[in-house]
């Protein structure tokens, strides 16, 4: 495994760490009077504000062209506006472990979707990944607890959704990486993907938030959206397979439990303990896969005396050009 490849693993997991305090910002906000759409809403509105600046001041928004937008709001739509928003309906119509169930579906659809537009296959490796991160998942957000599970058809429908718009984010970065950097197209999809906000709940229509939740609100958007969504991008500009990278992604979970016996005391139960298992179990597969695939960990010797795999000498055109649209070549505004 080359050190890229490494380095976006790592990245990955990072981002499903910050991922994974959004439960503690929700429940803070959720009990200092803020509904889950006005959480959504500012959550957008916020990271879309840090990406701004973050642009302004590396001069990366001088290196945007117009003609890119239409993608980029197609983008934003799906990853931002309909993750966050299906998210927080499904919480209203089902119960918190069933909703969260169904948005951690998108590791699947990744796969679907790469099989579909890209030709990828979905190995037995992968397939194996998924059932164990799923099925973790489910114990890990108590899904076995009957007595709370409330479910219905369009609430399910609903989660569904959420977990395809969760899968937009890594399926449509293939594309954008022949555009833009990571970084540039994770503030990209969020300045963008605030569109919807705008129609669905403008900011003049959200009550003034305290000083409390001023705090917990740039928390949330700077945690669990600005800082993941470019480190999660940028993590995938290389050679990373996207449909593993969602399924490692799945440590998000992992880490809100954590949190929550953490920051509330929550008291952590066998069988949520053996879903952290089990998704760990499920994550670590396709990287030993990959390790095993290419040699070990540290490489075959063939692979080191011939001066790396073929895969590593093979730079496509895109990757060159994203490399030089993150500041390495000057281009012209718009």
């Amino acid at each position: 495994m080359n050190k890229g490849v490494k380095q976006g693993y790592i990245y990955v997991f990072l981002s499903a760490i910050l991922w994974g305090m959004l439960p503690v910002f929700t429940r803070l906000l959720y009990a200092a009077g803020s509904t889950p759409l006005e959480v959504s809403s500012v959550r957008a509105y916020l990271g879309a504000g840090m990406a701004l600046l973050a642009m302004l001041f590396s001069g990366d928004i001088r290196k945007c062209r117009l003609k890119d937008v239409p993608f980029y709001m197609l983008y934003g739509t799906f990853a931002i506006a309909g993750a966050f928003l299906f998210y927080a309906l499904s919480m209203r119509l089902l119960s918190t472990a069933m909703a969260a169930v169904l948005l951690y579906t998108g590791p699947a659809f990744v796969n679907i979707f790469n099989r579909i537009l890209y030709k990828i296959p979905i190995t037995p490796v992968k397939w194996t990944a998924l059932v164990l991160t799923v099925a973790g998942c489910a114990l890990v957000v108590r899904i076995y607890d009957l007595a709370s599970l409330k479910v219905n058809a369009v609430g399910i429908l609903i989660g569904l959704l959420s977990g395809i718009c969760y899968s937009i984010t890594t399926v449509m970065s293939r594309k954008a990486k022949e555009k833009y950097c990571g970084r540039m197209n994770g503030w990209l999809i969020l300045i963008l993907g605030t569109l919807p906000f705008w129609v669905i709940s403008p900011p003049w229509r959200i009550p003034a938030p305290t000083p409390q939740q001023w705090v917990l609100f740039v928390g949330i958007a700077g945690c669990c959206s600005m800082i993941p969504y470019t480190v999660y991008l940028t993590a995938l500009d290389g050679e990373l397979d996207g449909g593993v990278a969602s399924i490692v992604a799945t440590a998000e979970p992992i880490a809100a439990t954590l949190f929550g016996t953490i920051f509330f005391g929550d008291q952590l139960e066998k069988l949520q303990i053996a879903g952290i298992v089990v998704v760990i179990i499920g994550v670590i597969i396709p990287i030993l896969s990959e390790l095993s695939e290419q040699g070990g960990i540290g490489g075959s010797f063939a692979e080191k005396n011939s001066g790396g795999s073929t895969q590593k000498r093979r730079k496509s055109r895109y990757e060159r050009e994203n490399k030089e649209i993150c500041g390495r070549t000057k281009l012209k505004n718009f």
